[in-house]
């Protein structure tokens, strides 16, 4: 994967990457899954909007850099994408900071101590699934 500008191995970055993909598979996955018979239906709800600029990043992330081989870099790009790329980042940007306003906003609104985990658990692992989505737009930003 190229663009990192940390530096840090490629295992580690892989690593990174198959967390991210993890997390995404898995919110998806149970947000889908989980009905709203339960009592948690509000939060699923906001769970599911703030999952839509994470899971938009990761697909466009993925076409871009894993499938497609692309840089962040302009003049390193071989594979054409950099414009599409560049074009993308701030509606990216921009979505994720606001999904992760709404997420610290939910995390902070009462009721504490909460009656039930569930909810709470939803929210942290989704502010954590927001936060892995900045890391890697941060390592990518378009560069000329």
């Amino acid at each position: 994967m190229v663009g990192y500008f940390i530096p840090v191995s490629i295992e580690v970055a892989w690593g990174l990457y198959f967390l991210w993909a993890l997390m995404i598979a898995g919110g998806v996955r149970y947000l889908i899954d989980e009905t709203s018979q339960t009592r948690a239906a509000g939060t699923l709800l906001l769970a599911k909007i703030l999952y839509v600029a994470p899971v938009i990043t990761f697909v466009l992330f993925t076409y871009v850099f894993t499938l497609n081989k692309g840089a962040s870099t302009a003049q390193l790009d071989s594979s054409g994408l950099w414009s599409f790329w560049f074009h993308c980042f701030v509606p990216l940007w921009l979505g994720t900071l606001a999904s992760a306003a709404i997420s610290c906003i939910s995390l902070a609104c009462p009721p504490y101590p909460p009656k039930q985990w569930k909810p709470l658990l939803i929210k942290v692992f989704t502010l954590f699934t927001i936060i892995m989505t900045f890391f890697h737009l941060a390592q990518v930003m378009p560069d000329a």
